[in-house]
């Protein structure tokens, strides 16, 4: 089995979960997604940002199927129960796919619970139930193997003792990138009409090339110039639009659980936040790099929401790291080549660039925690993070 990286474990962890993933779970999970012209995205934190982040890039370059996320604005109904109807006037057949790492995390339970009530009142035979979980005994395992539905069983891994971060993650970093490469590997299959095993040679080509830049990137005089500015006491702001907003909610969830324990803040740039100051580090995410005519020609020669957030922030004195994935872009002429993270040459339509910027820009909270504990004295353990955060 290869090996994708050699300086950081989790990634491997990841990687090697991927890889033993039942072949009849992944062919039911594949299946049900085939026949599905709507998929329904349910789940809670960081694992439904890894989620969303394929998903929706996959829906929104699809003519054929359309996802949406339980949590959005947009979803037509309060609660599952009540969406139900809505949607099955909207498609033919629909996959809900539920992401748990636990199995037993309440802000996805309950949203199953209702489908399934929904279902079991209605005899509708609509709907396939697909659920993402590391503990397919938990809660969430035994309602779906109950009412028939899909379990696809996840490695992960929940780090509670070691702050060998490098080596088993975060929590469940190992959990989190399992979901993410998962559902993109999934999606690329669908995409190129492919069969289920296609899953397999994506995951081995895939992912020992994306990690094999980070342990470069790692050793980057762009990489040692981030830590060193945000393990100065400052906040950290991560900005994105659509695709980019959902990675930057991914990469903000943990930069906050560790900057929070050096008593700083890391926010979502412009969501009740005040604006960066002088010394403050931001993280714009863009896969085209502000080319709006990436997406659209109507927006030709008019300056994106990214790009004018890059430049309100460095003319209010603050550092700003963008990552893109495209090169000569937009936000590279403002902030300087020496400042962009150029991470991969996305082609236009459905692109894991995303997923690539959120896996290499999780080592960054680990850098830093290494430095806070080596250097200042700052204890960043899952005991700290736990008692800090209440995970």
């Amino acid at each position: 089995m290869p090996t994708a990286s050699k300086k950081f474990g989790y990634l491997n962890r990841s990687f090697k979960g991927l890889r033993e993933i039942d072949r009849q779970q992944l062919k039911e999970a594949h299946e049900a997604l085939k026949e599905s012209d709507g998929w329904i995205g349910v789940s809670a934190g960081r694992n439904e940002r890894a989620m969303n982040i394929p998903f929706s890039e996959y829906g929104k370059n699809n003519r054929e199927r359309k996802y949406d996320n339980f949590n959005d604005i947009g979803f037509p109904g309060d609660t599952f129960d009540l969406a139900a109807p809505t949607l099955e006037n909207r498609h033919k057949k629909l996959t809900a796919i539920f992401a748990s790492s636990s199995g037993t995390t309440e802000d996805t339970i309950n949203p199953l619970e209702q489908l399934v009530s929904y279902l079991q009142q209605s005899g509708s035979k609509k709907w396939n139930v697909l659920l993402l979980t590391q503990n397919p005994k938990a809660t969430a395992g035994k309602i779906v193997e109950e009412n028939n539905g899909i379990i696809v069983e996840l490695k992960g891994s929940d780090n509670e003792t070691s702050k060998d971060y490098r080596e088993f993650g975060m929590q469940r970093d190992v959990g989190e990138y399992e979901t993410l490469w998962f559902s993109q590997a999934l999606c690329q299959t669908l995409r190129e009409n492919a069969g289920p095993d296609r899953f397999y040679e994506i995951v081995d080509k895939r992912l020992p090339e994306v990690c094999e830049k980070i342990d470069a990137w790692s050793n980057s005089k762009t990489c040692g110039d981030i830590i060193y500015n945000l393990r100065r006491h400052c906040h950290a702001f991560t900005v994105g639009k659509k695709g980019g907003k959902e990675a930057a909610k991914f990469f903000n969830k943990r930069l906050v659980q560790v900057k929070e324990l050096a008593d700083d803040k890391a926010y979502m740039f412009g969501e009740n936040a005040p604006y960066p100051r002088v010394g403050d580090v931001v993280f714009p995410i863009s896969q085209s790099g502000g080319k709006e005519d990436f997406y659209s020609k109507a927006l030709i020669g008019k300056e994106s929401y990214i790009v004018s957030c890059c430049k309100k922030s460095k003319n209010a004195g603050a550092i700003v790291f963008p990552f893109v994935a495209t090169p000569d872009s937009p936000i590279e002429r403002v902030c300087g080549c020496e400042n962009t993270v150029l991470v991969d040459s996305a082609p236009k339509g459905f692109s894991d660039g995303y997923a690539r910027i959120v896996t290499q820009q999780g080592i960054i909270p680990i850098l830093l925690a290494e430095v806070y504990d080596r250097e200042d004295g700052i204890d960043i353990s899952p005991k700290n993070l736990r008692k800090k955060h209440g995970f």
